[in-house]
C-alpha cells in the first residue's frame, strides 16, 4: 500500500475519533453526528475516487466564508457563558470543507491541527472515565499519524532529483596566441535522486527518528502543558438547557407532587467521605444516613399541598468546636444544583477547610452556599464541615439546638416554636380527629410528648393501614386538602404525604414539628471508601422539638443536647413499602471510582483542598486504581 494511502486511512480514524469525541459531550449540535457520515464519504469520493475536481479552490473558500458567517451568526445568538459551541460547529464545516478538496502537504497539517483543537474542547467538556480511554487512544493514532506524515514529508524531500551542474566556463582565446583545437564540452551532469526508504526501519536508519521524536515530544510537552493550565468545564456549563447532563438537588419550595419525578431518578446527587476529624482515619459508617437539607416550618395556606420555603432571617458561619473527641469530617462532593442550599448530617461544625461563604441559619439549621450556582455554569462542588452526629459509627435521632438558651432569653424561642405548632384545625378536621383516635386507642392522649411522637409515628409505619407509592391516586374531592384526602380516603403516597400528615398530626396536639427535606440510605462505594446519594435517594422526614428535659428522655448515652433542647428526627414513612435498597456489583462501584477519580484528581475538579505534606495524590490514587482493578480481576 502507498505510504499516502496509509497515511490517509490513519489520519481519517484521527479526524473520525475527535468527532467522536465532540459527539459524546455536545449531544445538541447536529454538526458532529453529521460528520460521522461525511469522513468515510469524503474518503471514498475525495481521495479513494479521486473526485476532488468538482470541489475546486473557489468552492471551498466560499464554503468556508458561508462557515464563518454561519459562525458569527451563531455565537451572537448565543450567550456570553456557551460560546464553545459555535466553535464546535465552525471547526466542524472547517473539517468538511478541507476533506472534500484535494490533499496537499499542508492540508494534512491542517487536518491534524483541526482534529487537536476538536479534542482540546471535548477534554474541557468531559470527565467520564470512557473518554479518558478513548483519549489514551487518541495519543496512540495522533503519534501514529505524526509519524506517517514525517515519513511521508521526508520521503517527497529526498525523491526530488537535485538541481544539474552546470558545465564549467570555457576561457576565451588569446588573440596573440595561435588558437588551440577547441575543447570538448563538458556536458551538464544530473545527480541522481535519493534512495527512498522502502520501509520505517530503513526510514530510522536513514535519520528519520529524529524528526519522528520531536514531534511527538512535542505533541506530550504541549498536552501536558495544555492539562495543567485549562481550566476543566462541565458540559452544562457550554450548553443551553436542553443539554443531557441535569441538574439535581432539591426545590427550597416543596409540593407534594414534586417528589415523584425526582424519585425515579438515577442521577448522581453527590457523594460523602467520613474521617475521624482527630485522627484523620475513615471513618466507618453503618445504618442508615440522613443528608439533611431545607427544614420547611410553613404548611402553605392559599395553595394546597405545598410547603413554602423558610424565610432566611440572619446567617451566620457554621459554629466551632472547643475538642475533636467525637468529631467527624464529611467531605462532599455535590453535583450540580439549581439552590444554594447544601446537605450535610447535622449537627454540623466549622473545620479549618470549610469554606468561608458557607453559612447556617440559627433557626432551621439549614447550610446555605452565599454564592449561588449559576444556572449556565454547572459545576460540582466540594465542601468540608465536621459534625458531632455520629457516635458509634452511627447517625444520631437529635440535632441539637445550638442557640436555645439565648433565644430563651430573648424571647425569640417561644415565636418559633408557635411556627412549629400552628394548625389550621377547621382546614384539616380528618387528620385531627385520626390523631386524637391513635392516641385515644394507645391510651397516650394525656402523654408527654415523646410518648405521642411515637404513637402517631407507629400509626403510619403500621402496613396493614397505609401503603407507599410514587403515583398516589388523585384527588377526588378538590376543596378538600390532599392530605386530607391522604389520611382519611386513599391512605397511598410516597414520604412527602407521610411527612406532612405527621407533621400536621403532632401540631394538632400542639407538638411543635416540622418537614425537613434531604436524601436518606445511599450506597457505600467499598472502592473508593465514599457514600453516593443518587436523586432515588431524595426524602422528607419529620423533626420535633424537644426541651431540655424531654431530651434527656431519651437517653441517647450522649449529654450533648440535654442543657439546649434539640429536634428529634422521625421517619414515618414505611420503609418496608419503600423501593429495596440497589446494592451496587463491584464492578458498578469499580466504574463510578474510576469516574469519581478521573474528575477529581486529573480533571482537576474540587480539587479544593491541597494533598497532605509528603504525599502525591496522583501517584497515590492511581496506585489504589490499580489495585482495586487487581482485587477485582483475581
Amino acid at each position: 500500500m502507498p505510504l499516502e494511502r496509509r497515511l490517509q486511512i490513519w489520519l481519517y480514524g484521527l479526524i473520525f475519533l475527535s468527532t467522536f469525541l465532540l459527539a459524546i459531550v455536545d449531544h445538541d449540535s447536529p454538526w458532529p453526528l453529521t460528520m460521522l457520515g461525511v469522513i468515510p464519504l469524503s474518503w471514498l469520493f475525495a481521495d479513494y475516487l479521486g473526485w476532488t475536481r468538482f470541489f475546486t479552490g473557489f468552492v471551498a473558500n466560499c464554503a468556508a466564508v458561508c462557515g464563518f458567517v454561519y459562525f458569527v451568526i451563531d455565537i451572537q445568538q448565543s450567550g456570553p457563558s456557551q460560546y464553545l459551541p459555535p466553535v464546535i460547529n465552525l471547526l466542524m464545516i472547517l473539517v468538511m470543507v478541507l476533506l472534500l478538496q484535494e490533499k496537499q502537504r499542508r492540508r494534512y497539517w491542517f487536518l491534524l491541527t483541526l482534529s487537536i483543537m476538536q479534542v482540546m474542547i471535548a477534554a474541557a467538556m468531559n470527565l467520564h472515565t470512557l473518554f479518558s480511554l478513548l483519549l489514551f487512544a487518541y495519543v496512540g493514532i495522533a503519534i501514529k499519524v505524526l509519524s506517517l506524515m514525517t515519513l511521508w514529508s521526508e520521503t517527497l524531500r529526498w525523491s526530488q532529483p537535485s538541481a544539474p551542474t552546470p558545465a564549467a566556463p570555457v576561457a576565451p582565446a588569446s588573440p596573440e596566441k595561435t588558437p588551440a583545437a577547441p575543447a570538448a564540452a563538458v556536458p551538464a551532469t544530473a545527480v541522481p535522486a535519493t534512495a527512498v526508504p522502502a520501509t520505517a526501519v530503513e526510514a530510522l536508519h536513514a535519520g528519520l527518528w529524529r524528526p519522528i521524536a520531536m514531534s511527538a515530544f512535542a505533541t506530550a510537552a504541549f498536552a501536558l502543558f495544555l492539562h495543567n493550565v485549562s481550566p476543566r468545564l462541565q458540559g452544562d456549563q457550554l450548553s443551553g438547557a436542553n443539554n443531557r447532563r441535569k441538574l439535581v438537588g432539591l426545590s427550597r419550595e416543596m409540593s407534594l407532587n414534586d417528589m415523584n419525578r425526582i424519585l425515579l431518578s438515577d442521577e448522581l446527587a453527590m457523594r460523602v467521605n467520613f474521617t475521624n476529624a482527630a485522627s484523620g482515619q475513615i471513618y466507618q459508617v453503618a445504618g442508615d444516613l440522613y443528608m439533611r437539607g431545607t427544614a420547611y416550618q410553613r404548611y402553605a395556606t392559599a395553595t394546597p399541598g405545598r410547603w413554602e420555603p423558610p424565610i432566611m432571617l440572619e446567617l451566620r458561619q457554621p459554629p466551632t468546636v472547643d475538642s475533636l473527641v467525637n468529631a467527624v469530617e464529611q467531605d462532599i462532593w455535590l453535583e450540580p444544583t439549581p439552590t444554594a442550599t447544601l446537605f450535610a448530617i447535622g449537627p454540623v461544625f466549622r473545620t479549618a477547610d470549610t469554606a468561608n461563604e458557607i453559612q447556617i441559619d440559627p433557626r432551621t439549621q439549614e447550610l446555605i452556599r452565599l454564592s449561588p450556582p449559576s444556572p449556565q455554569i454547572r459545576t460540582r462542588w466540594q465542601y468540608r464541615l465536621g459534625t458531632t452526629g455520629l457516635t458509634s459509627s452511627r447517625q444520631l435521632p437529635l440535632t441539637p439546638d445550638p442557640r436555645f438558651r439565648d433565644r430563651l432569653q430573648m424571647g425569640n424561642y417561644y415565636q418559633e416554636v408557635r411556627d412549629c405548632q400552628f394548625f389550621a384545625r377547621r382546614r384539616f378536621p380528618r387528620i385531627a380527629a385520626i390523631a386524637e383516635e391513635a392516641l385515644r386507642a394507645a391510651d397516650a392522649l394525656g402523654g408527654d410528648t415523646i410518648r405521642k411522637t411515637r404513637v402517631l409515628e407507629a400509626h403510619f409505619l403500621q402496613s396493614d393501614r397505609y401503603s407507599y407509592s410514587l403515583t398516589p391516586p388523585r384527588n377526588t374531592t378538590p376543596e378538600r386538602d390532599p392530605i386530607e384526602s391522604f389520611v382519611a380516603d386513599t391512605r397511598t403516597g410516597h414520604c412527602q404525604y407521610f411527612a406532612t400528615a405527621l407533621a400536621l398530626m403532632l401540631r394538632s396536639q400542639r407538638i411543635p414539628a416540622r418537614v425537613v427535606s434531604g436524601y436518606h440510605g445511599g450506597e457505600f462505594n467499598e472502592m473508593g471508601g465514599y457514600w453516593q446519594f443518587r436523586q432515588r435517594d431524595a426524602h422528607a422526614w419529620v423533626e420535633v422539638h424537644l426541651l431540655p428535659s424531654e431530651v434527656a428522655d431519651l437517653n441517647l448515652g450522649k449529654p450533648d443536647g440535654e442543657l439546649r433542647g434539640g429536634w428529634w428526627r422521625i421517619d414515618p414513612t414505611p420503609s418496608a413499602q419503600r423501593d429495596q435498597d440497589i446494592i451496587p456489583s463491584r464492578w458498578s462501584q469499580m466504574l463510578d471510582y474510576d469516574e469519581f477519580t478521573w474528575a477529581e484528581l486529573l480533571a482537576g475538579v474540587g480539587g479544593d483542598r491541597p494533598p497532605t505534606a509528603g504525599s502525591n495524590r496522583f501517584v497515590e490514587a492511581l496506585r489504589e486504581r490499580f489495585a482495586f482493578h487487581a482485587d477485582i480481576l483475581a
